[in-house]
């Protein structure tokens, strides 16, 4: 018999501002690999409208603990009315 403990469901994180999505993928391989998770990638969606692109990211990193159980996450990203700019850095 499976049995399934939900720690939080439905805990959203808002962001509006610059964002580098290849430092975050990046950054979020590093530190399921660091903890010991194997990454599951279910999909990775992009799609381009008017208004700017949109991107879809479901992972599921999982941990083998023993023969007989895992811990799972599922996380969903959604980055929205995204648009490419060039940041120029003056030293």
């Amino acid at each position: 018999m499976t049995e399934v403990k939900t720690l939080c469901f439905g805990e959203t994180f808002e962001y509006r501002g610059l964002i580098d999505t290849a430092g975050f993928y990046k950054l979020t391989d590093k530190w399921f690999n660091d903890h010991g998770y194997d990454k599951t990638e279910l999909w990775n969606f992009e799609e381009i409208y008017e208004d700017g692109k949109q991107m879809t990211l479901r992972l599921q990193p999982y941990k083998k603990i023993s023969d007989v159980a895992k811990i799972e996450i599922r996380i969903t990203c959604e980055f929205k009315r995204c648009k490419d700019v060039t940041v120029e850095k003056i030293i």
